[in-house]
């Protein structure tokens, strides 16, 4: 909701650019080359496709191939208007909104199967649809301003306060998955009951055969599958 993602500055920057305000541009310019500026272009441009280019790119990829065709049933996020009656539609917040609206979905869910696995009751903090009407029903700068994005939290005092221990750099991990791992993950999906689920086609079953889902390339895609056939294999869906 209030940008916090370094490539949203994209976006922010052309729209500085289309208004005049050089300064803020060439602000956000530079906070984004330190940031990775290419691979934020790269995820910006993904989010701004249509369902049409992102299609052609996962079969430019490899992955289109193997899901079946579905049709999203989600309802647009109709956001309170202010109180003249009107919405804030600048291409920022459009951009926020749909956002927004493909992200809450999952990040829910994901929250609510970790809490219930162990029996806690779990509330997302923040949500609540009044400061979800506000955000969207105002200006730009509320989300980013001089080049930082959740500006107008960061001008409250217990931001301040912390300001140094809130904004350390994030620390990710990853691990690449060894040779015999992905060795043993295809062997076992290959004999998975999943794969007769309506939402894989033929070529899953067909490219697991070979060794193409051991390379680099699918290591992403296979790990997710392991972990369909593992939640399937607890809750044995496919069994009477």
């Amino acid at each position: 909701m209030l940008a916090g993602y370094k490539n949203y500055f994209i976006l922010m920057i052309f729209v500085f650019l289309f208004k005049g305000q050089f300064k803020q541009a060439l602000k956000c310019f530079k906070a984004q080359l330190k940031q990775g500026f290419i691979s934020s272009v790269i995820m910006f441009l993904r989010n701004m496709l249509p369902p049409f280019a992102k299609s052609w790119m996962r079969r430019v990829y490899g992955y289109e191939r193997f899901f079946t065709r579905y049709k999203a049933t989600t309802e647009p996020l109709q956001v309170k208007k202010n109180d003249d009656g009107k919405t804030n539609a600048s291409a920022f917040n459009r951009y926020l909104i749909e956002q927004h609206q493909l992200g809450l979905e999952n990040l829910l869910y994901y929250g609510d199967i970790v809490a219930m696995n162990n029996s806690v009751e779990n509330r997302s903090p923040f949500m609540d649809h009044r400061l979800v009407d506000f955000v969207f029903s105002r200006g730009d700068k509320l989300k980013l301003h001089d080049a930082k994005d959740k500006y107008v939290l960061r001008t409250l005092p217990a931001y301040q306060r912390f300001k140094a221990e809130l904004e350390r750099d994030k620390i990710g991990f990853s691990s690449d998955i060894k040779a015999e791992t992905k060795g043993f993950m295809v062997k076992e999906l290959r004999q998975s009951p999943i794969l007769e689920w309506p939402i894989f086609t033929k070529s899953l079953s067909d490219v697991l055969a070979g060794d193409t889902f051991e390379t680099a390339k699918y290591e992403r895609l296979l790990f997710r599958l392991y972990q369909v056939h593992l939640w399937n294999d607890i809750f044995k869906l496919n069994k009477n």
